[in-house]
């Protein structure tokens, strides 16, 4: 473990806790994340999330300018199509 710069670095930023502060912390962290997606499944869920971000995938990889990101997204989550000829029709629209 000593060998590991990114280990001791990410102990130092820690401020070199004893072994059960190390424990509690990753306990927390755990538990953050645990809370983290109960959150996504009970207020948006998991899925919709995904899809938000695969239509501004889609959007880039079709060419989109990134200020209409955002707005080409919508539209294609708004139609329930994403697809990067959706994305495409909208810009010539």
């Amino acid at each position: 473990i000593q060998n590991n710069a990114v280990y001791r670095s990410a102990l130092h930023l820690l401020g070199n806790p004893s072994s059960r502060e190390l424990s509690e912390i990753i306990s927390c962290v755990g538990l953050a994340q645990n809370f983290a997606a109960i959150r996504a499944l009970a207020i948006e869920g998991i899925q919709k999330g995904h899809m938000k971000l695969h239509a501004r995938n889609v959007a880039m990889t079709a060419g989109v300018p990134e200020n209409l990101v955002g707005e080409v997204a919508h539209f294609m989550n708004q139609t329930g199509s994403i697809s990067t000829s959706q994305a495409e029709a909208y810009m010539k629209a």
